[in-house]
């Protein structure tokens, strides 16, 4: 059985946006006992660093939005979610460098947001 989040996910919208596929997104560890609890755990928080995201975003703190990118690039690829480490770099690179208003800063951080939203744990 696969339990997936409860949040938005699909096409990311924006004048060079990517489009992310609506599919689930499934632990490298998927089938690791071990650190299923760990994963589980990664998995519950997504709700709330979204609208952390999001929150950074609406207020155009652009370096809240880099500090926090910066922090679950590491942490991502650590419960085996890559994809979302290299979204997460990627909005980190262009947070620091643009502001809230130019296409690449917000493209990254639409690619980004719906690349969280796709984390799901087996379960």
């Amino acid at each position: 059985m696969i339990q997936i989040n409860r949040v938005s996910v699909g096409r990311v919208s924006g004048d060079n946006a990517a489009v992310v596929p609506s599919t689930p997104l499934l632990s490298r560890f998927a089938n690791d006992p071990e650190m299923r609890d760990i994963v589980a755990l990664f998995v519950s928080e997504v709700p709330e660093r979204l609208r952390e995201f999001r929150d950074a975003w609406g207020a155009s703190d652009l370096r809240r939005v880099r500090t926090l990118a910066h922090q679950i690039k590491g942490a991502a690829g650590g419960y085996g979610y890559p994809e979302v480490s290299t979204a997460a770099s990627e909005l980190e690179l262009a947070a620091g460098a643009a502001d809230a208003t130019t296409g690449s800063a917000r493209t990254a951080f639409e690619n980004f947001t719906a690349v969280l939203a796709r984390v799901v744990i087996a379960g």
